[in-house]
């Protein structure tokens, strides 16, 4: 099963996003509220994909994906 990280501070995109993703079989969808909250879960879970939001409050996407990025024993992200 594929996991999928969703993130977006915003719950309606979140929902939207989701409905269309849970149409594609053996996924498996994970949601993100804030930037950190993607960081903590893509350790935890350690997703096939991200799809991220770039400003939410905090840490914005662009930077929490480019901190998983740096960090040495994180999944390689394209």
């Amino acid at each position: 099963m594929k996991k999928i990280l969703l993130a977006d501070d915003d719950t309606v995109i979140r929902e939207v996003i989701k409905a269309m993703l849970e149409e594609t079989p053996d996924c498996e969808i994970i949601e993100a509220e804030t930037g950190k909250d993607l960081i903590d879960k893509a350790h935890s879970v350690v997703p096939d994909l991200i799809i991220s939001d770039i400003i939410m409050p905090g840490l914005s996407g662009y930077r929490a994906v480019g901190e998983l990025r740096k960090e040495k024993n994180s999944p390689k992200f394209p």
